[in-house]
């Protein structure tokens, strides 16, 4: 049964894999390193070994082209992949020079819905 289209993005997103570096704010869970997944400017999603609870607080370090993104977001969802969880962040703090190298992603590939 369908329920209709969901909520309509902000942001527009693309299929990019990138190193990123996952520090967790608030947890004294050891920092890991991860691919994204998918990337956009208002978050992205990243594969992790187990779910992560929503509102969790992480900083990440995305590695773009030759440069760095740093943000600081919070988990919005963590749905199983397997043996893997592929985990969305809302990013809550990014500068508007790391926006700007994000939005480079989007010179590369097309935006999905």
């Amino acid at each position: 049964m369908s329920h209709g289209p969901g909520p309509q993005r902000r942001f527009s997103r693309v299929p990019a894999e990138c190193p990123v570096l996952v520090r967790f704010l608030d947890a004294d869970e050891a920092q890991r390193y991860s691919r994204t997944q998918v990337v956009g400017l208002g978050g992205c999603s990243f594969i992790h070994p187990r779910a992560l609870e929503p509102g969790t607080g992480v900083r990440l370090d995305i590695g773009v082209g030759e440069g760095l993104v740093e943000a600081e977001g919070r988990v919005v969802y963590s749905k199983s992949e397997g043996a893997w969880f592929e985990v969305g962040v809302e990013f809550l703090r990014i500068t508007p020079g790391a926006r700007a190298r994000l939005a480079t992603l989007f010179q590369k590939l097309p935006p999905q819905p």
